[in-house]
């Protein structure tokens, strides 16, 4: 992002140009996962692949700031719609003792290209143009149309007669949910003041519209989807809670280069993986072999990371030990996370595929933006207060260890209620 905000000279806007694709991602989630269920997988597939290359294309050919701004928006729009699709699909394609390798599968698609792309798009800045980072996009956007439309069209549905009311229903809530999502993380990221005001307006543009995009009492962990739901959303905000000021602090206070810096977070994604794989082919002991089991697991392997990077914080081990640390986290995510996806589709009642996908997509979105918003905040809050940057990843740590407490318990307390009971499918919001 570097490159095209310099040479459209858009340094002002570079927060901008990042946030609004995770943004316009919450809008494709939460409209798509009904849609799903009500018209072809297909032709989901075509919107978010046309959403997508639009978006290419634009910023391919973008001479100003604001058109690169909506380029990015129309990339986003069609990124969670595709995040979505590929879980509803696992859903309405993979037989249940498939679902959790395929999701493992997922792991990989995700992680090899991270590893990859900062590497292929910087070879590409540096001897050729950023507009080829996009234009080369193309390609593989046309690849997957090719591939996995002939396989999905079997699912085809027919089309029922919804009202322009309802449609638009749709829209609005999928816009309301990640304007409000905006708004909370603007009034999170300044300074404790009056801005703050915004932050209930915030959740009540939001609380109407991820009512109807979530299955009812979600955050009770009262079954296995609202476990895994939850799970899902209180790992991404512990995790990501320090992952997101990893590299400055260990370039700034710990004298890492971009290079070893990268290197922790490299680590930790690679060892997710290896984990969710582990998962995935039940290579775990026999006390794991519950879903429960294994999500109370995989959130103490993570909080005890966070447990270590106390020993960080305060010089207590070389700056080195952080690999371990967020080797350990990465573990701890990885049978977390593919515990949590395996067991919502699972517990997933015919013909709510899609919702049930976007309610997975929101989860992890809610979580990663809660992260992102808060830790800015109590970094604005520890400048403010005249603090370093020391001071602020304290505060970042003691937020995130608290938020892995409170889960952890919570997980105890529905392993020990019901983990060992079988549950009927949750209870869903009616059209």
């Amino acid at each position: 992002m570097p490159a095209p905000a310099g040479e459209l000279s858009a340094d002002s806007w570079y927060g901008l140009i990042i946030a609004v694709y995770v943004l316009a991602s919450i809008i494709g989630m939460a409209w798509v996962g009904k849609r799903i269920d009500e018209i072809s997988p297909l032709q989901v597939l075509q919107t978010g692949a046309a959403f997508f290359a639009s978006g290419l294309v634009l910023a391919m050919l973008s001479q100003h700031t604001a058109v690169f701004v909506v380029a990015r928006i129309l990339q986003g729009i069609g990124g969670g719609i595709g995040w979505t699709l590929s879980f509803s699909l696992v859903s309405l394609l993979c037989p249940p003792e498939a679902k959790s390798r395929a999701i493992a599968a997922m792991d990989v698609a995700w992680t090899v290209p991270s590893l990859l792309a900062p590497l292929i798009g910087g070879m590409l800045i540096d001897h050729f143009h950023w507009r080829w980072i996009f234009a080369l996009q193309l390609l593989p956007v046309a690849i997957s149309l090719l591939l996995i439309a002939p396989r999905i069209r079997h699912l085809n549905k027919p089309v029922a007669p919804y009202s322009l009311w309802y449609q638009l229903t749709l829209v609005f809530d999928a816009c309301s949910i990640a304007v409000g999502t905006g708004l909370l993380l603007y009034a999170l990221g300044q300074p404790l003041g009056l801005v703050w005001a915004l932050l209930p307006v915030a959740a009540l543009i939001v609380y109407t519209p991820l009512r109807r995009c979530m299955p009812e009492h979600w955050l009770l962990l009262r079954d296995p989807l609202s476990a895994s739901l939850f799970t899902a959303m209180m790992g991404f905000l512990v995790f990501y809670g320090l992952e997101a000021w990893q590299p400055l602090y260990l370039m700034e206070l710990k004298g890492f280069s971009s290079l070893t810096a990268g290197l922790a977070l490299t680590a930790a994604s690679v060892c997710w993986m290896l984990s969710s794989q582990m998962t995935a082919h039940n290579l775990l002991p026999a006390m794991l072999q519950s879903y429960s089991a294994r999500l109370v697991f995989g959130m103490s392997i993570l909080t005890f990371s966070m447990l270590l990077y106390a020993l960080l914080l305060i010089n207590a081990a070389p700056a080195g030990f952080t690999y371990i640390v967020f080797s350990l986290a990465g573990l701890g995510m990885g049978l977390c996370f593919n515990t949590a996806r395996s067991t919502a589709l699972a517990h997933t009642p015919a013909g709510k595929e899609g919702f049930v996908a976007g309610a997975i997509s929101l989860s992890v979105s809610l979580g990663l933006s809660l992260a992102t918003g808060i830790g800015g905040a109590l970094r604005n809050h520890a400048t403010a207060v005249g603090g370093e940057l020391q001071d602020a990843i304290e505060l970042i740590w003691v937020f995130s260890m608290s938020m892995a407490v409170v889960t952890i318990a919570l997980l105890w307390w529905h392993h020990a209620a019901h983990g060992a009971k079988e549950f009927a499918v949750t209870a869903l919001p009616s059209e």
